[in-house]
């Protein structure tokens, strides 16, 4: 495939409290990181990102398709088990010493909650719907390097050497990894003005 990522060498199982997990070794290129992305960073990682995005599930191995979704729901299993205790330490937080930070701090549990709940009522998407997604996409996992010779074969005075840390990968819709991305890593105000008016905060307001 046509994406940054690790050069996969093995891979073997481990087996945890009657749990299997399925372990990859790879090695990979390092590269520089930001603690935010530019848009034109972000249009690069989505490039990047499109060539798995675009790989259809039904041209995939059924050994594959099966280790992808075993990883998914080890992945949830263990969300579902820890999110009641952040949530509660959350809530005590902004309730707490961080009540300072928001203009309606009681409101801002209750919203999430919201947000929460819709999560587990939406239904997952159908196989002919699904692509391979990241799961945790942020610039945090995004290594880059300067081109050589400027712009480079990418069209990009950067380019984005690997994507790291594919540990819940899953099948999902295709929105899933770049609504995180600009969420996590867009600068402030390319994330206010150009995404989160028209795709988030039409959702919650907080």
């Amino acid at each position: 495939m046509a994406i940054p990522c690790g050069r996969f060498e093995k891979s073997f199982r481990i087996d945890d409290q009657n749990i299997s997990y399925l372990v990859f070794v790879t090695t990979y290129i390092k590269g520089w990181r930001a603690t935010e992305l530019t848009e034109s960073e972000l249009c690069l990682v989505a490039e990047r990102i499109g060539s798995i995005h675009g790989i259809s599930s039904a041209t995939m191995s059924s050994e594959f398709l099966r280790v992808i979704e075993e990883n998914y729901e080890n992945i949830r299993s263990y969300q579902t088990s820890v999110e009641p205790h952040l949530l509660k330490i959350m809530y005590d937080a902004v309730e707490g010493e961080l009540a300072q930070y928001f203009s309606l701090p009681h409101e801002v549990m209750p919203r999430l909650e919201i947000v929460a709940d819709t999560e587990e009522d939406n239904k997952r998407p159908s196989p002919s719907e699904r692509v391979i997604c990241h799961g945790r996409l942020t610039a945090d996992n995004c290594y880059f390097k300067e081109n050589p010779n400027n712009m480079g074969a990418t069209g990009h005075p950067i380019d984005l050497v690997d994507i790291s840390e594919w540990e819940n990968v899953h099948f999902g819709d295709v929105a899933f990894d770049l609504s995180n991305l600009i969420i996590s890593s867009a600068e402030p105000n390319v994330r206010r003005n150009k995404y989160m008016t028209v795709r988030f905060l039409s959702k919650v307001q907080i």
